[in-house]
């Protein structure tokens, strides 16, 4: 698989991602959700659709919003297991291990791949 097309590949997942998450917010805006879930779920869904915007534009601020989308996942699903008790400690940090490992290994890839071919697109 060549470089463009995983990089479009790491857009369409963070679009994905990012809307799934928004389509939490709505219902949680309707309850009394803890104010920390509906802050996590937020930050994931602005963090995965900001990163996506840099990755398909090769900003330089992108890796950083990918790090901070895999911080906000991990954050979230810590809170909402060991704080709040709604999953299963397993689980919270299973996906926060995972959440993370990815969104570290996606920065470093779209970091290089802005580095080695940032020139190319700009000129």
């Amino acid at each position: 698989m060549n470089r463009n097309a995983l990089t479009t590949l790491v857009v369409i997942a963070l679009v994905v991602y990012g809307v799934y998450i928004a389509s939490y917010l709505p219902p949680l805006f309707i309850g009394h959700p803890p104010a920390s879930v509906l802050a996590g779920f937020l930050i994931q869904a602005v963090a995965a659709l900001v990163g996506a915007v840099g990755v398909w534009t090769h900003r330089s601020w992108a890796p950083a919003a990918i790090v901070v989308l895999g911080a906000a996942i991990a954050a979230t699903e810590i809170i909402e297991g060991f704080v709040l008790g709604l999953i299963s400690y397993n689980h919270a940090v299973a996906v926060a291990v995972l959440g993370l490992v990815v969104t570290i290994l996606t920065a470093m890839y779209v970091g290089r791949s802005r580095i080695g071919g940032g020139a190319r697109a700009l000129g």
